[in-house]
């Protein structure tokens, strides 16, 4: 995991109603008016109507006359259909389908298609469309579904690949090729495999797509690889093309040995980094391209990502939780006299001793409490001006403190998001995957109003 400090964003909306429904792009609330959160505008709309937007790509807003098509990111109107005896209208996810009675038959006027939210024009495969949503490499994007991937170039069209079968994950290179890793469960009884990870028999097979011949082929590759971080994907905690988690197989056994990193080129060159004490469990990258490395059996590593070179070590009772910390620090927790220590992996040294842990938020931030005195430490120790409250519903990076009139509730970086009547404030979270964003929406009353509070968050990326 990467250690980021982010500031999120936040707007409020002062709707005195409740949420019907909502998710990262779409707002409808009980006196049916509907906000969109990518355009942050409330849709246009009169009358009484009804709202449909729930497994749709566009937003349908119906009428006794007629129906409204909505743009479901920018709120903006697509199509008007008036209402007619004589016309069939069938609403799908990804179409809306016009038929006209004709002759007691119906026949197909018109088909209005839409895909990641947005309406696809008849000349799709020729005009540049926007691809900023999907995961880009050099000039090409890449749009996954069920079947296969979609690759764009220069934002058109380029090629289709359909998975084959046993097709089991997709890793792409630097140049922008794609490896498909295919894998096939045998019987237990099976005499010819190609490794065993313990539990089951297996073979594989890798294919390499070249996307600037069109062309697939299968290689070889004598490990199992788990995972492909690319550069910038990786933020470049490792100076490396490509990072690789992967697993080799022992010769002799065909067993899966434990998880190893190192880095791959366009040429599916592969080459392991070892550091100094062996084999890792986890780690842990920071903004220096310095990381941290976790050894069950050796202990606790700052590394440097320059040159894989050992900066210190950290040797600690394997009894103790360990918790890795921002500010390249440690957390060690001992159940038995229930207090918590920060160690810097430096110096290897206490900073901060003997507090009582409140709670962990944004799986790295500590709540603390000493000598009834209140901190949230990231990094570095704050002291809070109340004792927090770790939010119980869910895992929500909020805290919140109780004041003599009210509840401030903060993100786990100390920034304060409102000041609600109680403790109870409703959350409803969702995500974009493709932006790495995830949206909270707080809905919570203040003087008998109810208000909404939009959190937006990039996600923390998991390199391992």
């Amino acid at each position: 995991m990467r250690f980021e400090k982010e500031v999120p964003e936040t707007r409020t909306l002062e709707v005195n109603a409740n949420i019907v429904e909502c998710n990262a792009y779409i707002i409808h609330f009980s006196n049916n008016e509907v906000y969109s959160i990518s355009s942050k505008k409330f849709f246009e709309l009169g009358g009484t109507y009804t709202v449909t937007f729930k497994n749709l790509e566009y937003v349908k807003i119906s009428y006794d006359n007629k129906h409204m098509i909505y743009h479901y990111k920018t709120a903006k109107l697509l199509y008007t259909l008036d209402i007619d005896p004589n016309v069939r209208y069938t609403f799908e996810r990804y179409t809306i389908t016009v038929e006209d009675l004709v002759e007691g038959e119906y026949e197909l006027r018109k088909v209005y298609r839409f895909d990641d939210y947005e309406p696809i024009e008849e000349d799709l495969e020729f005009k540049p469309i926007d691809l900023s949503n999907y995961r880009t490499i050099k000039e090409y994007a890449y749009k996954t579904d069920t079947d296969g991937i979609t690759v764009y170039k220069n934002g058109k069209f380029y090629a289709y690949y359909y998975y084959e079968e046993n097709h089991t994950r997709t890793f792409y290179l630097p140049n922008g090729n794609m490896l498909f890793y295919h894998e096939e469960e045998l019987d237990a009884d099976a005499e010819e495999y190609d490794f065993n990870d313990g539990y089951d028999k297996y073979n594989y097979y890798y294919l390499l797509y070249d996307l600037a011949a069109k062309k697939i082929k299968k290689v070889a590759l004598p490990i199992i690889i788990n995972n492909i971080v690319l550069y910038d994907d990786a933020f470049g905690f490792i100076k490396v093309d490509a990072g690789l988690d992967f697993n080799a197989i022992d010769p002799k056994t065909k067993m899966l040995t434990r998880d190893r990193i190192g880095s791959i080129n366009n040429d599916l060159k592969i080459k392991e980094i070892n550091f100094e004490f062996g084999e890792m469990d986890d780690f842990y990258a920071y903004h220096n391209n310095r990381f941290l490395i976790i050894s069950r059996e050796a202990g606790a590593f700052l590394v440097d990502g320059k040159n894989n070179k050992i900066i210190s070590s950290f040797e600690y009772d394997k009894y103790l939780q360990l918790t890795p910390l921002p500010g390249e620090t440690v957390a060690l927790y001992d159940d038995y006299n229930e207090k918590i220590h920060i160690y810097s992996l430096e110096t290897g040294k206490a900073i901060h001793s003997e507090y009582d842990l409140l709670g962990i938020i944004d799986t790295n931030i500590l709540l603390l409490e000493k000598d009834d005195k209140y901190y949230r430490y990231d990094g570095s120790l704050h002291l809070l001006d109340g004792k927090p409250i770790v939010l119980e519903y869910g895992n929500v990076p909020m805290y919140i403190i109780e004041r003599d009139d009210g509840y401030d509730y903060y993100m786990s970086n100390g920034v304060k998001l409102f000041k609600a009547a109680d403790a109870n404030a409703l959350v409803k979270r969702d995500y974009i995957f493709e932006d790495m964003k995830t949206f909270y929406i707080f809905s919570y009353t203040v003087d008998g109003v109810i208000k909404h509070c939009i959190v937006e968050r990039s996600q923390f990326l998991m390199v391992m």
